[in-house]
């Protein structure tokens, strides 16, 4: 037996950027660049984070005035209310 044969060597291995697995032109290519300056992805993580915290927010909020909305006009019904009758009852003079 060849002693060449016995031993092999490993096979080269080629690695390829996400873009040439792809089959990006170069046009392409540069505008994916461009976009990850302007977003990188870390940030765009955050954005769409603080985006749903916010909405939470917002929705909470709503729903809290909503709330204190629909108290304080009852409560200015009733107190109009009584405030009418009370005038009429003196107006009339009856207590």
């Amino acid at each position: 037996m060849d002693s060449d044969s016995s031993t092999s060597k490993p096979s080269l291995i080629t690695y390829q950027t996400p873009e040439e697995l792809l089959g990006l032109i170069d046009e392409q290519v540069q505008c994916l660049n461009q976009v990850r300056k302007i977003h990188p992805l870390e940030s765009l993580k955050q954005e769409l984070q603080n985006v749903e915290e916010r909405s939470s927010k917002l929705i909470s909020i709503a729903t809290s005035y909503i709330g204190v909305g629909y108290f304080v006009s009852f409560s200015m019904n009733i107190s109009c209310y009584q405030t009418s009758e009370r005038f009429c009852t003196r107006l009339l003079g009856v207590k």
